[in-house]
């Protein structure tokens, strides 16, 4: 498992606002942490791109990354999961998507003080 893999993954049993039932999931978390540690960060994905926002990133589904529609990796839902929740891993996500995810997570980490 390495960061910006996408696998699917069971999200159930869902708990209030957040994604569940069985969606791909972006693997966030670094390299060295996924070696050891049980779980990971990821992002799961949504179909539904009708809105998007600045911690949104809207994917084009292609044969590198797996993905069978147009998705946004909703960006607010951030969250850690036990690994065995990853059930089949489909892809990579695309190196022109990784700038605009880190962008994304500045955004909802508010690293630089903006929204204080």
């Amino acid at each position: 498992m390495r960061k910006y893999d996408i696998y699917d993954a069971n999200l159930n049993p869902p708990r209030w606002h957040v994604q569940a039932w069985y969606r791909p999931v972006l693997v966030i978390q670094n390299n060295i942490i996924n070696q050891v540690a049980g779980t990971t960060i990821i992002v799961p994905f949504t179909t539904n791109i009708w809105s998007s926002y600045p911690w949104d990133v809207v994917v084009q589904a292609s044969d590198h990354n797996g993905l069978t529609k147009a998705s946004k990796l909703i960006g607010t839902q951030l969250m850690v999961i036990n690994k065995n929740r990853l059930t089949k891993k489909k892809w990579m996500l695309e190196k022109e998507y990784h700038h605009l995810l880190k962008q994304a997570i500045d955004v909802i980490l508010d690293r630089d003080d903006t929204f204080i």
